[in-house]
């Protein structure tokens, strides 16, 4: 196993980011989103979307990446709750407020490094800054037939919320519940 470093991602990040998050939809996803969708999937938007995204990134965000060999080889980012999350999470969690609830967003591992521990290493981190940060609970959504991803969130400890439809996409809702040591 190569040796994975986990740090707090930054603006210089965003080409690498960019590049990792592209290889993810159009490698990884291409065997269970219509092709039409994979294939029109642009490096350019991603490119933008994570410089805007790096650059402007709110306090409440926090975005690390997995290095190896200096390499961004895998990213994962938690926020609160808000836009669809939160609608998402009224569902599985009626009776938090959303700010105690986060979301896990843009978990990916290099396609030709599944299985090498960046998921696990990154798990760590978003584990520790739940907890760090007081959530009480977070969620995240993957596509139904991303079987891999499912199987790694649920031996994470993460647990099937709900199934649902978002603009035609399916979706399935993931939950983990955070137990603090008082």
């Amino acid at each position: 196993m190569r040796h994975i470093k986990v740090r707090t991602a930054t603006a210089d990040d965003c080409g690498e980011l960019a590049e990792l998050h592209y290889q993810s939809h159009t490698v990884s996803y291409r065997d269970f989103f219509e092709t039409d969708w994979v294939v029109k999937r642009e490096r350019g938007y991603y490119q933008s979307y994570w410089h805007d995204y790096l650059t402007n990134q709110p306090a409440s965000d926090r975005t690390w990446v997995a290095l190896s060999n200096k390499h961004v080889v895998g990213m994962a980012t938690v926020m609160p709750v808000q836009g669809r999350h939160a609608e998402l999470n009224a569902r599985v969690h009626p009776d938090l407020a959303p700010g105690k609830v986060a979301a896990l967003r843009h978990m990916h591992v290099d396609p030709d490094m599944l299985g090498a521990g960046i998921g696990r290493a990154l798990m760590r981190y978003v584990d520790a800054y739940l907890i760090t940060e007081g959530y009480a609970a977070a969620i995240l959504d993957t596509h139904p037939e991303n079987t891999r991803a499912r199987q790694f969130f649920e031996r994470s400890g993460w647990a099937f919320a709900v199934r649902v439809e978002d603009n035609g996409i399916p979706a399935v809702v993931y939950h983990f519940e955070l137990h603090h040591n008082s």
